[in-house]
Order: structure tokens, then C-alpha cells, then sequence
């Protein structure tokens, strides 16, 4: 994971070194957010790229999105969408979504009603 500096082009930080992403960040506030092809959900500071906490999902999770001080996350092959404290990491809750799974390609969309929507495998889940 790199930040650029946008007006010099110029490297900033370099964090989580020899892992893989099949996942997009989520910046929000002065955090941002990724999966890696680890296993792990992550939080960095964004300033510095330090990690802050990471969580154990299994390897192909999706990309995480955050609201309410929440970050909400597809488990891929666990069939699971997690919700961790954007904070500390700490896990408030876990949905099944049954044998059809989670496509890691999607984060989870959430709701003015504050409603929690991913993609399965076979289509919509809410």
C-alpha cells in the first residue's frame, strides 16, 4: 500500500510490504481501510500508514465501507458480513448470509434507513 504525495508524485508512506490487494481502500477521516489478500481487514493511519488494528476475515474479503463509526465488510468464502469498531477493531456483529456467500468484488452499501446491502454470490442480500 503506497501514498503519493498528489502534487510532487513523490512516495509519502509504504505500509503492509509483500502483501497483496484484490481489494479497494476506503479513506475515512484519518484512517483508511483495506483487506489484503492475508485474511486481514485493516486500519491505517492515513497520515503515516501505521497500522492501527487488523482483524482475521479469511483470505478474498471485499472492500470495506464505513458509516457510523462502523466498518462493514463482506467475508468472501466465510459467509459472513462483519461490522468492526472503526476505532479500536473490535467486532459488533457478524450476519450469515447462508452456503451462497459474499462477492469479493463489492463492498457493502449501506442505507439511509441504515440498512446493510451486499452482493452474494447468486445477487442482492440485504
Amino acid at each position: 500500500m503506497y501514498a503519493i504525495d498528489k502534487s510532487s508524485g513523490s512516495l509519502v508512506w509504504e505500509s503492509l510490504k509483500g502483501l497483496g490487494f484484490s481489494s479497494s481502500p476506503y479513506v475515512s477521516g484519518d484512517r483508511l481501510y483495506i483487506s489484503a489478500d492475508d485474511g486481514n481487514v485493516y486500519a491505517l493511519d492515513a497520515s503515516s500508514g501505521a497500522v492501527l488494528w487488523s482483524k482475521s476475515i479469511l483470505p478474498n474479503s471485499a472492500s470495506a465501507t464505513v458509516a457510523d463509526n462502523k466498518v462493514y465488510v463482506g467475508g468472501g468464502g466465510t459467509g459472513f458480513i462483519y461490522a468492526f469498531d472503526a476505532t479500536t477493531g473490535s467486532e459488533i456483529w457478524r450476519f450469515a448470509v447462508g452456503s451462497q456467500g459474499i462477492d469479493t468484488s463489492t463492498p457493502c452499501v449501506i442505507g439511509k434507513d441504515g440498512e446493510v446491502y451486499s452482493l452474494g454470490d447468486s445477487g442482492p442480500r440485504s
